[in-house]
C-alpha cells in the first residue's frame, strides 16, 4: 500500500509542478525569448510523459491490489462456503432494512 501511496504523492508533485510551468509559460511567455520558451515547453512535456507514467503505474498497482483481493475473497469463499453464506445473508439483512427504513 505504501507504494501506491508515494506513486500517488509523487503524480500530485508532477502535476503542481506541470500547472506551475504552464501558469509561467502563460503569464510570461510574451517576456520570454524563443529559446526560454521552448525549453519551458520541453520541460512540460518531460513532466506530462513522467505524470503519464506514473498513471499507468498506478492503474497496474491499483489492478493487482484488486487481483490479490479477490484472489483472497474467492478462496475464503471455497474454504468456507458456510461462513460465506452467513456473511452474505447478515449483509442482506442490513441492507434490506436500511433500503425499508427510507
Amino acid at each position: 500500500m505504501s507504494t501506491l501511496t508515494s506513486t500517488k504523492e509523487q503524480l500530485a508533485s508532477d502535476f503542481r509542478e506541470i500547472m506551475d510551468d504552464v501558469e509561467s509559460l502563460l503569464a510570461n511567455g510574451a517576456n520570454r525569448a524563443d529559446g526560454e520558451v521552448e525549453a519551458l515547453r520541453e520541460r512540460i512535456q518531460r513532466r506530462l510523459q513522467s505524470a503519464k507514467h506514473r498513471v499507468g503505474d498506478l492503474q497496474h498497482d491499483a489492478a493487482e491490489q484488486m487481483r490479490r483481493a479477490a484472489d483472497a475473497t474467492d478462496d475464503f469463499v471455497h474454504g468456507r462456503p458456510w461462513q460465506a453464506a452467513g456473511v452474505a445473508v447478515a449483509l442482506g439483512v442490513v441492507i434490506g432494512m436500511l433500503i425499508a427504513r427510507r
